[in-house]
């Protein structure tokens, strides 16, 4: 008998499916299309960046128009 998979629920279409196919934000879960509505959000933003520390107290910077964060480590590779 096939073992049944560990589900996980999407924050922001409660969509549930199989951890593997979720991305984790922190400590919040996402369903792949959620991801690409973000990044494609993201992408487009005229971005206006402020200091912020994660929920997980990486230091970086979140986005006051579109709410990304980009930690400090990687802003350089985002043009930050």
């Amino acid at each position: 008998m096939a073992e049944k998979p560990d589900l996980q629920g999407c924050e922001s279409c409660d969509k549930e499916l199989p951890i593997e196919q979720m991305t984790s934000m922190e400590d919040c879960w996402f369903c792949p299309e959620c991801v690409a509505e973000f990044q494609k959000a993201f992408d487009a933003c005229d971005h206006r960046w402020k200091p912020h520390t994660s929920t997980m107290g990486e230091p970086g910077r979140v986005c006051e128009r579109c709410s990304g964060f980009v930690a400090d480590e990687d802003a350089a590779v985002v043009g930050v």
